[in-house]
């Protein structure tokens, strides 16, 4: 691990200086009992660019840490296997209301573990085993694993899957190109939204095709989630079902939430409970309510267009240096780049490491199978914007990563990088999620 970077370890532990002391009463595991410091100085080490990262606020992990986590809950509100779940029951209620409102949908269900747990609650719900056929966007052109682009994975054992991608590394989506392959595969259901696609996905145009050929559809927000609800991104609401993340644009808790229009609630609300989910995790679901109510508000949607607003700026940046970026650019908090095809990302990332930058691998179309073949680079900027980014340091860091990548003298550009952050917070502000009472 790097040294920290002083003044952002400051911010950290500044940030969570409660949550710290409280921690220090785990006393019976010394690792576990020290783990919380630990980890605050590794994410001190490095300006965060992981895009499937954000920082919880104070808040929610307050409410992860609530006495009630201990208490086994099971069923849906008012229809609890438990008894003495009054309390959990108005939680849950509110965290459901709440994310209705936030997503335009009829029902909704927030006892999903994981994003990855409600698109199998969606599959159990809308489909047969080995009856019916999925279409998904390629794990290349920016899908998720959870979607069964891979034979490996659990959906892909159990349902026909069928991909589609899109016209060009540059282009991206195009929906004629989506609708031969629905005429051609006559899907089921069609499942759009991704790991890695930077595009604002046209989910409203999506389903209508999926409706015009008789096919369900799921919008996978898991990445988007924040975008939506803050309206950055157009309503999901059309949709046969949605599936979200709240770990990521959301800046929740890790865990999932799925909703759907009410004619597929009876089937959703079973492939739940009992079908996923046995005990779910009551603190979870306390710390969803919070982080949907923090959605609703002006500081969330401010928040929302920082983080797009920076993602822009850099792709500008990376893109006048000649880096060519998937898809020329973004419309959300991701940018994905292939500095060399004849380089494996794994060099690329361990250059903007050593300068104090966390990114990831990541394919692109184009990369030939296997992790080793591997030439694209995702980042986003949720972390940044937490921080108290804006355009103009934003632009700046994709400047000492361009450098970065063109091997300048990397003990340089961390000391840039340190001065960076020295001015985003020299202010001295850990920018709450809550809005100010």
């Amino acid at each position: 691990m790097s040294a920290p970077f002083p003044v952002l370890l400051e911010w950290h532990l500044r940030r969570y200086e409660a949550f710290l002391a409280s921690n220090a009463l785990i006393t019976s595991n010394p690792l576990v009992a020290g783990s919380s410091e630990v980890s605050i100085k590794e994410r001190s080490s490095a300006v965060n660019l992981l895009a499937s990262e954000s920082m919880a606020c104070p808040e929610i992990m307050a409410a992860l840490s609530a006495i009630y986590y201990v208490q086994s809950i099971e069923g849906e509100i008012d229809e609890r296997w438990s008894p003495e779940s009054d309390l959990l029951d108005k939680i849950e209620s509110d965290a459901v209301n709440c994310a209705k409102d936030v997503f335009g949908l009829e029902y909704a269900n927030v006892q999903p573990l994981s994003a990855t747990q409600a698109n199998q609650a969606v599959y159990l719900a809308a489909l047969q085993p080995g009856i019916g056929t999925i279409l998904c966007l390629g794990l290349r052109e920016g899908g998720h694993l959870s979607h069964g682009a891979l034979r490996e994975t659990y959906v892909r054992r159990h349902h026909n899957v069928e991909i589609y991608g899109v016209d060009s590394f540059e282009r991206g989506l195009c929906l004629e190109t989506v609708e031969k392959r629905i005429k051609e595969t006559r899907p089921t259901l069609v499942v759009a939204g991704g790991s890695s696609y930077p595009r604002e996905i046209p989910f409203d145009g999506l389903a209508k095709l999926a409706h015009e050929h008789g096919a369900l559809f799921l919008a996978d927000t898991s990445h988007t989630a924040g975008l939506v609800a803050a309206g950055v991104h157009k309503s999901v609401a059309t949709s046969d079902f949605v599936t979200a993340g709240l770990h990521k644009t959301f800046c929740g808790p890790r865990s999932g939430i799925v909703l759907s229009k009410c004619q597929h609630k009876t089937k959703l609300a079973a492939a739940v409970f009992p079908g996923l989910v046995s005990s779910s995790l009551p603190n979870t679901i306390a710390a969803k309510a919070v982080a949907l109510r923090v959605a609703q508000t002006s500081e969330f949607k401010g928040l929302q267009h920082r983080i797009q607003n920076n993602a822009r700026a850099i792709a500008e940046v990376l893109s006048a240096t000649g880096i060519p970026l998937y898809t020329g650019g973004t419309d959300s908090h991701l940018v994905v780049l292939r500095p060399d095809a004849s380089i494996p990302s794994a060099d690329n990332v361990r250059k903007l490491r050593r300068i104090g930058v966390l990114v990831n691998a990541n394919p692109v179309p184009g990369d030939k199978p296997g992790r080793h073949n591997v030439t694209g680079i995702r980042l986003g900027t949720v972390w940044i914007s937490q921080l108290g980014f804006d355009i103009h340091h934003s632009a700046k860091l994709a400047e000492i990563m361009a450098r970065a990548l063109t091997n300048h003298d990397p003990e340089e550009l961390r000391r840039k990088v340190n001065s960076l952050l020295e001015e985003v917070l020299g202010g001295g502000s850990t920018h709450s999620c809550m809005p100010a009472k």
